[in-house]
């Protein structure tokens, strides 16, 4: 109306009447032939597409094999909406992160890692690492209850928060989710009003994090007086939540895999996990009707804990496959939205510099409050059979950091281990230790069973020094140990040695250098360890048996590196040497074991030797590892020793060597290695056998 005011004003103020309607109708054709031209150049309004993801654990791998095809179908995506897996999916996309970042981040995070409560092992003390190396389970107890963020789960979910925080850089402020890329909701499940949230904005980490808190796996997240857990419970398939935010065409994809059989229900897992969602099932079927095209994934084979690399390749792979297999559907879609079949839209992208940069930065975490620490280990062999392990650890935030640690063992070798200690300065120990062990163990001489012995040691280990720090450790101290032979069975080979060693005890003066970079305590790919230890024992702190007292040197080196991205090598070079006379058989050189410590803390194991045997003062050898990696956690094990041992170093090499090879097979699962081996050597005829289940300790 103001433009025609204008016009009639301007005419009647200028111009006479016949130049007056020329000028109008001049202008009326004017604008009206712009108003065809806009008309014909604007593509009429498409409709608003929302993507749906479902929940599944490690099958959510399969939404990005999906998202692939919705990309290559050139499908505009407005809205996304996702529960648990779906809401981690669905996050990075609203984000900007296209199909093939996702694909990227999948395949290199290293999930057995960010499922377990643990310090990545680069970036933590070596007796953290060792730790991380013998427990199956970590739990933490926080003293002051209020202030437990991490309480009601088997898993906390330490490093998934971290993982979160990285991948979502640039939005960890509190926010609307509406302002993503692409506008963004996912949903929970709130314990204190037994009813669905969706989340619509605040910290994108941790509303993902809320959204895949699966109850008594993962601790719930807690926002003001919410206690939040897996969508699942309540919503697995938020359609509704997507027509909530304005989609008019909706694109759901689930991961269900064919219908379960008695049999399929036969571990505690699948019991729980078909019950606690067995209500979320029924909505998930209303919600699908509200779909207007449903992209199933076949997931069988696969559950919620398939996050080896392979399993990640292949349900990419099927995600991929079902996509592509329903391109007519899609294409029929793209039409109904109101998109031209080769239009392609540009799709947004998360700032890739920002992703590398937040991928280099450090993973530490500091516990909020104090806490006990516990752990348990388990373990099975054809050597000692079975042996349990279990520690509870508790530090004090006081000054200089005071704790108590007790360990307990059982099995042919029991112990019960109390220490003292504080931490004066950073990086820096001192303690004070009791421990206790029984100890039964099968001696081998010259290939053949000679004693079986029983005895029973007390020690008090006082650490005066240890700095400890990332890959390197060294420790100064002393020891006073005790040895009492409880019974001994002789054989016909038998040493002879313990009849007159029943009860023998010594102090010793310590000092060892221990440094480790190796990328995998059991199947390192790359990486050095070295160590090297000194002692000297004497009976009344300063000599042993009226004369100057007996010492020990021992040393390990060895390096990893590749031979092509699967095969790996590692050569070592290893050795013990006894300096002085009259030492206690407590203190001989001990060679065989397939690891070190089962029958002495100085036990060296050795290929071939499926027990232990006594070697002369000085003990030196070498060998070399051959690891061959099959699939994404089968290991086949190549290895060779070669010794020499004799009373002079002079003549150490005047003898027979000894050798011995062994071949193994392992499968490095949750709770441990799994494998079994054969083994020959040159000092015992015929080939041996032996299994193995569990972690070393």
């Amino acid at each position: 109306m103001d433009t025609w005011r204008f016009i009639v004003i301007f005419a009647d103020k200028t111009i006479n009447r016949k130049m007056k309607k020329l000028f109008v109708w001049t202008c009326i054709l004017l604008i009206s032939c712009t108003g065809i031209v806009k008309a014909q150049n604007e593509e009429p309004k498409r409709k608003k597409v929302g993507l749906v993801l479902s929940g599944g654990g490690a099958k959510g791998a399969a939404h990005i094999g999906v998202i692939k095809v919705l990309e290559k179908a050139g499908i505009p995506i407005d809205i996304v909406t996702g529960t648990s897996i779906g809401s981690i999916v669905g996050g990075l996309y609203s984000m900007g992160y296209d199909a093939e970042m996702m694909d990227s981040i999948f395949r290199d995070v290293n999930w057995g890692y960010v499922l377990r409560d643990r310090v990545a092992q680069k970036r933590t003390s070596l007796e953290n690492r060792e730790n991380q190396s013998i427990y199956i389970l970590d739990h933490k107890i926080w003293l002051d209850k209020s202030a437990n963020k991490y309480a009601g789960g088997f898993i906390k979910g330490i490093n998934v928060d971290r993982m979160l925080e990285h991948f979502t850089s640039g939005y960890n402020d509190s926010i609307d989710f509406n302002t993503l890329p692409r506008p963004f909701a996912c949903v929970a499940f709130n314990l204190t009003k037994d009813e669905e949230t969706v989340l619509h904005s605040g910290h994108l980490a941790k509303a993902i994090r809320a959204s895949m808190a699966i109850p008594g796996v993962f601790s719930p997240v807690r926002k003001d007086s919410m206690v939040l857990v897996d969508g699942g419970v309540s919503n697995n398939l938020p359609v509704d939540v997507a027509k909530a935010m304005g989609a008019d065409i909706i694109i759901a994809v689930t991961l269900q895999d064919e219908a379960k059989i008695n049999n399929d229900f036969n571990s505690f897992r699948d019991i729980v996990m078909k019950s606690v969602f067995v209500a979320s099932n029924k909505r998930m079927q209303e919600c699908l009707k509200m779909a207007d095209l449903h992209i199933n994934v076949n997931t069988h084979g696969y559950d919620m804990q398939s996050f080896t690399n392979k399993a990640i390749d292949s349900l990419i792979v099927r995600g991929e496959q079902t996509g592509m297999s329903r391109w007519d559907d899609l294409m029929a879609l793209k039409k109904l939205i109101g998109v031209a079949e080769d239009s392609h839209p540009q799709y947004l992208l998360y700032d890739k510099q920002l992703l590398q940069e937040e991928k280099q930065k450090g993973l530490e975490w500091s516990e909020p409050e104090p806490a006990i620490n516990m752990g348990l280990a388990a373990r099975f062999d054809l050597e000692e059979q079975a042996a349990l392990q279990a520690y509870a650890d508790y530090q004090s935030r006081m000054k200089f950091h005071p704790g108590i640690n007790l360990t307990l063992r059982l099995g042919l070798r029991s112990k019960v281990k109390l220490e003292t200690y504080m931490e004066p300065w950073k990086f820096k120990r001192m303690s004070l230790a009791y421990e206790f062990q029984h100890n039964e163990i099968y001696m081998y001489n010259e290939g053949h069973q000679s004693d079986d012995v029983v005895y029973n040691s007390h020690a008090i280990m006082l650490k005066l020094f240890q700095f400890d720090i990332r890959n390197l450790r060294f420790d100064i101290g002393a020891a006073w140990k005790y040895y009492h032979l409880s019974n001994i069975m002789i054989g016909d080979y038998s040493y002879l040695y313990f009849l007159d060693e029943k009860d023998c005890h010594y102090f010793n003066y310590n000092a060892r250098l221990h440094y480790n970079t190796e990328d995998n305590w059991y199947f390192t790919t790359s990486g050095t360890r070295f160590e090297l230890e000194y002692k000297y024992f004497s009976d009344n702190l300063l000599r042993w048996k009226d004369h100057i007292g007996f010492s020990t040197l021992s040393g390990l080196w060895r390096i990893t590196f590749p031979l092509t991205h699967s095969l790996h090598v590692q050569p070592v070079v290893f050795g013990r040497m006894i300096f002085g006379g009259d030492v206690p058989v407590w203190e001989y050189n001990m060679l065989g074991g397939n690891r070190y410590g089962i029958y002495s803390e100085h036990q060296i194991p050795f290929a071939g030797f499926t027990y232990a045997e006594f070697m002369q003062s000085k003990l030196a050898g070498v060998g070399i590892r051959f690891q061959q990696r099959l699939g994404s956690i089968g290991y086949f094990l190549l290895k060779g020793h070669v010794a020499e041992h004799d009373n002079s170093i002079a003549d150490l090499l005047k003898n027979r060597p000894l050798w011995g090879i062994q071949g193994a097979y392992y499968y490095n699962s949750l709770i441990g290695p799994i494998g079994a081996y054969l083994s020959w050597s040159n000092h015992k005829n015929g080939v041996t056998f032996g299994v193995n289940i569990g972690y070393d300790f």
